[in-house]
């Protein structure tokens, strides 16, 4: 018992050791500060999720990832301006914008929640929503006044219906991200994809540093399992996602379909969680262990050795299959191409059938 505690210690530093490594290759002294706030972070009582809370963990999590990728994020950022590394050409005037104010206060929303769990859906949702509502009257130009489909562009020629369907869009999606927070690294790769690629069609430089960030907190949730994005994280990410894709498409500098193709998981789970809800009778924002992430992670759990391995496998393969095909193809495709309606529409039946196979086997074994 005691040679195999003493492997188990080995084992533990020799990853901490590769991760910290890691993370500085990544992104020098900013990784390991920020790496070193993960590990003090998962060592904390506070703000920790029960093992059992998705129905996926295999042990009490911190709910304070979200803490540590806007420190990472932050440090890259202002670390990169101050030493004039040559990441400095990308373009810095973003960071003031009233978009990264408005994801910051939507991320003390959630963070607030995170530490005190006495926030109800309802209240963090209309209070989001005031936020997201102040953003878009603040910068009307944020507001698209055309997607790219037809009898959608007819009613946003009239601009409260604009503002209204835009200010739906961000709600939605901010409800999507923060429901399909789970499985071990699958958000924090949908998330890094997709500002990755907004990276590359704004030439941002914060949307690189969230980037760089997330790459850093993928590798600690999937190698270590002890650090969730929580709240804090998947609102503020989220809305930053949100207005960020209006902002890309108001300008004409992407489609709707390959932001819609970018988060298509979070997207197509949180209508499919909703539909089902309602048919059972439920709530459509109540909690439960039926998404496809966790059907996935439960087919991984019988084969592979440990929760942890099926956990960051389930994550890994969702997010990849979807988000990171799409950041692929960003590289061969044009941004307003008509192939991202197409893919987004094989991402649908692809989750169908998936859902449908999952269930199918789970329902052969029970028999």
């Amino acid at each position: 018992m005691l040679d195999l505690d003493k492997k188990q210690q080995t084992s533990v530093f020799a990853k901490s050791f590769v991760l910290v490594l890691c993370c500085y290759l990544i992104a020098g002294i900013s990784g390991i500060l920020t790496v070193a706030l993960m590990f003090w972070l998962s060592r904390q009582t506070f703000a920790v999720d029960s093992q059992d809370k998705h129905g996926i963990s295999h042990q009490q999590s911190s709910r304070l990832g979200g803490v540590a990728v806007a420190f990472g994020a932050l440090s890259i950022y202002w670390l990169a301006i101050a030493l004039n590394l040559p990441i400095t050409a990308f373009d810095t005037g973003f960071s003031s914008s009233p978009i990264v104010w408005c994801s910051l206060i939507i991320g003390l929303l959630g963070l607030l929640d995170d530490l005190t769990g006495g926030i109800s859906a309802l209240v963090r949702i209309v209070i989001a929503a005031t936020v997201f509502a102040l953003c878009l009257f603040l910068m009307p130009e944020v507001v698209p006044k055309s997607i790219g489909v037809f009898f959608v562009d007819g009613m946003m020629d009239w601009r409260p219906v604009a503002y209204l369907l835009t200010l739906v869009a961000c709600i939605g999606l901010l409800n999507a991200t923060n429901m399909a927070d789970g499985a071990n690294g699958l958000m924090p790769l949908v998330f890094m994809g997709s500002f990755y690629a907004y990276m590359l069609v704004s030439g941002e430089l914060l949307y690189l540093a969230v980037s760089m960030s997330l790459l850093i907190f993928t590798l600690f949730n999937v190698v270590l399992g002890r650090l969730f994005l929580g709240d804090a994280g998947s609102y503020g990410l989220g809305a930053l996602a949100a207005l960020g894709a209006m902002h890309l498409v108001s300008e004409g500098q992407a489609s709707i379909w390959l932001l819609l193709c970018l988060a298509s998981y979070p997207v197509i789970d949180f209508f499919v969680s909703c539909i089902r809800r309602l048919a059972d009778g439920r709530s459509p924002l109540s909690a439960d262990s039926e998404h496809l992430h966790n059907r996935v992670y439960r087919a991984y759990r019988a084969f592979l050795p440990t929760p942890l391995l099926a956990n960051s496998a389930a994550g890994l393969s969702i997010s990849l299959i979807t988000t990171g095909i799409s950041l692929w193809l960003l590289m061969h495709w044009q941004v307003n191409s008509s192939n991202w309606a197409g893919l987004f529409v094989f991402y649908i039946g692809l989750y169908a059938l998936v859902f449908w196979w999952l269930a199918a086997c789970c329902k052969q074994s029970d028999s």
